[in-house]
């Protein structure tokens, strides 16, 4: 149940073995969840932008496997250009290809970005104390990590009380922007991973890539519908604009699934049922029971959710500011609402990208991820969720500072609808586990089913295990635990990986760990403790040596 990257990769992988006979449902038009984007000759949408970061070892593996005609998909990402801002002062990273020197040129970007930071405003002390504070993760162990730094948010983790007014103002939109992390979420997963990223050339582990790539067109395009076709070749069915509305329990199994498409009811009888959705719609979806074979459920409450959503406006491709931008990724640090964006647009895309409707020469498309739906704007002082479209427009224009922005053509990106707030219908069983939130004075809402997760302190310990305790239902999502720390796609892809893994255990079935790639953080001897009782000896000679040589006559 689901067809996101999660149901995706639980597909994969026990399609490759070749033992069981899979069906994804999918609540949708297509498949790849809040991955997908959608395009036709009025309009481009998709939730937000992809990048690919190289810790990204289970989705450059599945990138790695599905092989099209034109070859393994992972040979169609590109090096990605991004573009850090903050007022007049401007920063790029890009990423490498094959050299020998380009361990040397990642360091030298890193020594330019502190740089950028100074003279964007953060003070010199700031600077150090953020720059210990992420080296830190270097040297402790992970239960180190889940049971004293998890339990601080990262705002409280980077806090120090001669702290600068300019560091919330750049080092808080840097983490919103750079990996999806609010400053109130654990400073175990912020922390972390910002310093996967200041470190990433010495990331060791299988599939671990060089910088950072981007995919060659829409995601759905040049990843999500390739891969599909892949598994329908391995003989995986999808059935979409399915909707399972009930789960039903029996004496600790579950034994059917209800379902819902085109207004017919029908109960689905399998072996095994996966449920890869996200935990505020798996919440509404188990029965009130269910707690008591997965207490864990109780917990799904208190997983942290919170809004990021991107608008796309229709642009000129010939504008002097598109051209200027290509194909870069610009991250604005100085937006109160923390916007990235980019532009697509025929001209950057390779030749053939835009299947399903070729994006015409004059028109390029910019989509904005707004990453902080809170936060008052600048020229209607009014959080993202008390905006009109129209007002959402302005403030894109003012805090982005393009000025070919208009309304016409403009949308809201996937998963975000805005509805009369009076005709909501909480008992909707296709509004199941949404979220509304209301647009000030006006009669309208928004409404969503693809909140952002957000681990908050002290909740990686109640993540739930793929498995539960009914022998043949399993889960699978950003929301289980993982080793990787952040809720993106790579996140979901391993735990689909987990989940598949954990099926296989479940019926006998034998399975191979490396089936679950990971990778180390650079200096591993550092976080054993044979160097730390080296230290320690070492230390304790050194202080017994000095002391000698002071007390001999």
């Amino acid at each position: 149940m689901g067809a996101g990257i999660a149901g995706l990769t639980v597909a994969h992988e026990l399609a490759l073995t070749g033992w069981f006979d899979i069906e994804v449902i999918e609540q949708g038009h297509a498949a790849g969840g809040k991955a997908r984007t959608t395009w036709d000759p009025q309009r481009f949408r998709e939730h937000s932008m992809r990048i690919l970061v190289g810790s990204y070892v289970c989705i450059h593996q599945i990138l790695a496997e599905v092989v099209t005609e034109e070859g393994p998909l992972i040979e169609r990402l590109r090096p990605a250009i991004l573009s850090l801002r903050w007022g007049p002062y401007r920063h790029e990273f890009t990423g490498y290809p094959q050299a020998w020197f380009w361990r040397l040129r990642y360091v030298v970007d890193q020594v330019r970005l502190l740089r950028f930071l100074r003279s964007a405003g953060l003070g010199m002390r700031d600077l150090v104390v953020f720059i210990f504070k992420l080296l830190r993760f270097l040297t402790i162990k992970a239960w180190q990590v889940t049971s004293e730094i998890s339990r601080l948010s990262f705002e409280d983790y980077v806090s120090d009380e001669r702290r600068s007014e300019g560091f919330e103002r750049i080092v808080f939109p840097i983490a919103e922007i750079l990996v999806a992390a609010k400053p109130y979420a654990s400073a175990g997963v912020v922390g972390r991973s910002l310093l996967e990223w200041f470190v990433n050339p010495f990331l060791v582990g299988p599939h671990t890539r060089r910088g950072f790539s981007e995919l060659d067109g829409p995601t759905s395009e040049a990843f999500i519908e390739p891969w599909v076709q892949w598994l329908t070749a391995q003989g995986v069915r999808f059935r979409y604009e399915t909707l399972a509305t009930a789960v039903d329990i029996d004496v600790g199994q579950v034994i059917g699934v209800t379902v819902q498409h085109a207004k017919e009811i029908e109960n689905v009888r399998a072996d095994v049922y996966v449920l890869a959705v996200q935990h505020n719609i798996a919440h509404a979806l188990l029965p009130d029971d269910a707690v008591r074979y997965i207490p864990e459920l109780a917990n799904f409450i208190r997983l942290g959710e919170e809004w990021a959503h991107s608008v796309q406006c229709v642009v000129g491709a010939d504008d002097p500011e598109v051209l200027e931008l290509g194909r870069k990724l610009v991250g604005v640090l100085d937006s109160p609402w923390s916007i990235a964006f980019r532009i697509y647009s025929a001209k950057t895309m390779r030749p053939g990208t835009w299947a399903k409707g070729p994006l015409p020469l004059e028109r390029a498309i910019l989509t904005a991820t707004i990453s902080n739906c809170r936060r008052p704007g600048i020229v209607h002082g009014l959080p993202f969720l008390r905006c009109t479209m129209e007002q959402i427009i302005d403030e894109l224009s003012a805090q982005t500072g393009l000025q070919c922005l208009t309304r016409q053509g403009a949308t809201l990106g996937l998963d975000l609808e805005l509805v009369d707030r009076d005709a909501i219908d909480d008992n909707d069983p296709e509004h199941l586990g949404h979220t509304v939130a209301s647009i000030g004075q006006h009669n309208l809402a928004f409404r969503t089913s693809a909140q952002m997760y957000v681990r908050l302190p002290g909740n990686l310990d109640i993540e739930p295990e793929n498995a539960t305790g009914l022998y043949n239902f399993f889960l699978a999502g950003e929301y289980t635990r993982t080793r990787y720390m952040i809720p993106t796609m790579e996140k979901s892809c391993e735990s689909g990986k987990r989940c598949a893994h954990a099926v296989l255990t479940a019926l006998g079935m034998p399975k191979s760990p490396d089936r679950v790639p990971h990778f180390e953080l650079p200096l591993a001897f550092v976080r054993t403790e044979f160097f730390w009782l080296m230290a320690y000896v070492f230390a304790t000679v050194v202080v017994a040596l000095a002391g000698l040589a002071w007390l001999w006559p």
